[in-house]
């Protein structure tokens, strides 16, 4: 059964990003047993929090339009550090001690997970294997203006792009001739529209260990194309690469 949690992306982008304002003063791993309680097959998504540095899994509560609980595990599996992944999970929860200025209905939680997959309508976590290759910029698509300039391409700009996904999931981003950007480690998530009808995926790109940045994405024959509309944005345009090698 496909999980509609786009109607919820706006929360769940908030409770992700900048406005939510979380001090830490506990240590990461620091669930505690007093007051705990037991959580049993949890339907969540992973995020990560750029205040704290931290991962997390959010659980929507039904029957609400903004209320959530936020998981914070003590360890997180490196195969679910992905964006907006949807995940299942089991295990031993306490209050955890943030202070959130945010208004949003958000409650914080440290937890030792004792059990966590791929959400029941993910047939399997995803791999990187399909991005591994060189992908050259080829065209980008833009809402306006519409001109001669629209698409944008290297020959009309005069500028080359390269993206180079590698088998141990190093990443490089190269612009005429040149490293751009660069990381170690890149991953692949999942998720679904909330029309139910379409799915998509999204690549979170690592450096340093640290998030630096998602695209949104979707692979048609030799093309890779990147747009924030598979997110749920509108008007986004997109951006076209062809696998070169």
């Amino acid at each position: 059964m496909k999980i509609n949690i786009l109607n919820m992306t706006t929360m769940l982008l908030v409770l992700a990003g900048s406005f939510l304002s979380c001090k830490e003063d506990e240590k990461k791993c620091s669930c505690s047993n007093e007051q705990a309680f037991e959580v049993v097959d949890l339907k969540g998504v992973v995020n990560f929090n750029e205040k704290v540095q931290q991962w997390y899994i959010s659980v929507h509560e039904a029957g609400t339009y903004d209320e959530a609980r936020l998981f914070f595990p003590c360890s997180l599996e490196e195969a679910y550090k992905v964006p907006n992944k949807n995940v299942l999970f089991s295990g031993a929860a306490s209050n955890l001690s943030l202070d959130i200025s945010n208004p949003t209905g958000a409650h914080c939680f440290c937890i030792e997970i004792s059990f966590i997959s791929c959400e029941n309508s993910e047939p399997t976590c995803l791999d990187s294997s399909t991005l591994i290759g060189k992908w050259e910029w080829t065209k980008t698509y833009r809402m306006i203006p519409l001109d001669d300039m629209n698409p944008l391409t290297p020959e009309n700009t005069g500028t080359t792009e390269s993206i180079i996904f590698t088998a141990d999931s190093a990443w490089r981003k190269i612009k005429n001739q040149e490293v751009a950007e660069y990381g170690e480690r890149f991953t692949v998530g999942h998720g679904f529209y909330a029309s139910g009808d379409g799915e998509y995926d999204s690549i979170l790109y690592i450096k340093n260990e640290i998030p630096i940045g998602a695209d949104y994405f979707k692979i048609e024959g030799n093309n890779l194309i990147f747009s924030s509309d598979y997110a749920g944005t509108v008007g986004s345009g997109s951006k076209w690469f062809e696998r070169s090698k």
